[in-house]
């Protein structure tokens, strides 16, 4: 079909003799070795020696029968990511972070419960979030006391 296509429109059709490889950013021109962790499948390999023998497919099943293919290749692994442990001033300054972080959560609470308590909120403004709260219509609830 390919052949048909080619003939009926030469200048549509590209015939490339290689695959692109994506790992190397090469285009190859035959088949690789085998480089993968798990054996290589017999029906791939069949397919491997034929393109590199010129035999056909059948002819290559019967002349490798008792042969293997190529085994696989155990990757090394990678040792675990080695955390240095933290310094003393670096404790200190994340502890620090954190402290302010809850002061300023509790210094918006107690903001909002002399709102309350003053009633320029009511609890209708309020709403709860994820870990903690918003009062909508703030800027109104500043300026007139609720009666």
């Amino acid at each position: 079909m390919e052949q048909k296509m080619f003939e009926d429109y030469p200048e549509f059709v590209q015939e490339i003799p290689a695959f692109w490889d994506a790992n190397t950013d090469t285009w190859v021109d035959g088949p690789l070795d085998w480089n993968g962790e798990d054996d290589m499948p017999r029906h791939l390999w069949h397919r491997q020696v034929a393109i590199l023998t010129g035999l056909s497919l059948d002819e290559t099943r019967v002349r490798f029968e008792g042969e293997e293919p190529p085994k696989g290749i155990e990757r090394p692994s990678k040792p675990p990511e080695q955390r240095r442990p933290m310094s003393a001033e670096e404790i200190i300054g994340r502890q620090l972070i954190e402290l302010n972080e809850l002061q300023s959560q509790l210094d918006a609470t107690v903001s909002v419960i002399h709102m309350l308590k003053n009633q320029t909120v009511t609890l209708d403004q309020i709403e709860l979030r994820d870990g903690g709260f918003s009062v909508t219509d703030f800027e109104q609830a500043e300026q007139e006391p609720v009666a």
